[in-house]
C-alpha cells in the first residue's frame, strides 16, 4: 500500500486526531512504510497521553494490512496489532484478543522450515527480555520516547503472548506501567508535537 491509501484507512471524524494527521512531517509521508512508522509511534504516543481512543482509532485499520513477507512494514503492523491486543486485553475483550493474536501467530509460522526454526528462536529470545530496548541509554528527550515506544511495543507483544518464565504477566504489566509513566513525563513536559513521529 502507498502512503496516501494507508493514511485514507484512519477516519478524521475526531478533528484532534485529524490534526495531528495533518501535522505528520512530508518526510515520512512519502512512503506506506515511513507512513506506519508515524501513525504507530503517534498511537502509542496518544495511548501514554491517556487518549485510547484516538490510539484505536489508528491502530484498528492499520492492525487490518496483512503479512505480505516485509518485515520494514510488519515491524509496524505488528506494533499496531498488539497496542491492539492490549486495549482489548484491558477491556477483557477475549474475541479482540484473540484476533490481534491471529496475524502474529501466522506470521512466525509464515516461510520455509528452516524461516520458521529460525523465527521460533528468536521469538524465545525475544521472550526472555534479551532484545528489550533499554531507555536509560537515550541521550535526549526524543530518544527516551523514540525507546519507550520501542519498549512499550515489545512489553504488549510480550504480554499478549503470555509473557515468560523469566518476565511472567505481572512483571510485564509493572514494566508497562512504568513505561507508560515516563512517556507521558515526557510529553506532558515537551509537548506531544516536539516528540517522535513529529520530530
Amino acid at each position: 500500500m502507498d502512503a496516501d491509501d494507508i493514511l485514507a484507512l484512519i477516519p478524521r471524524s475526531n478533528e484532534r486526531l485529524a490534526d495531528h494527521l495533518d501535522s505528520l512531517p512530508a518526510k515520512k509521508k512519502r512512503s506506506g512504510k515511513g507512513v506506519l512508522e508515524a501513525l504507530v509511534k503517534l498511537a502509542y504516543g496518544l495511548y501514554a497521553a491517556g487518549d485510547e481512543a484516538s490510539a484505536k482509532a489508528i491502530v484498528d485499520p492499520v492492525a487490518a494490512i496483512a503479512f505480505d513477507g516485509s518485515y520494514d512494514v510488519w515491524t509496524w503492523v505488528e506494533g499496531a496489532l498488539v497496542l491492539q491486543g492490549h486495549l482489548a486485553k484491558a477491556a477483557g475483550d477475549q474475541a479482540g484478543i484473540a484476533r490481534a493474536l491471529a496475524p502474529l501467530q501466522a506470521a512466525l509460522q509464515a516461510g520455509t522450515e528452516l524461516q520458521v526454526t529460525v523465527k521460533a528462536n528468536v521469538h524465545r529470545r525475544f521472550m526472555d527480555g534479551q532484545t528489550l530496548p533499554d531507555v536509560d541509554q537515550a541521550d535526549d528527550a526524543r530518544d527516551a520516547f523514540e525507546l519507550g515506544i520501542e519498549r512499550l511495543m515489545a512489553l504488549f507483544r510480550m504480554g499478549l503472548f503470555g509473557g515468560s518464565e523469566t518476565w511472567p504477566s505481572a512483571v510485564i504489566e509493572a514494566d508497562v506501567d512504568k513505561t507508560v509513566a515516563a512517556l507521558r513525563a515526557l510529553s506532558d513536559a515537551h509537548g506531544l508535537r516536539a516528540l517522535p513521529p513529529f520530530k
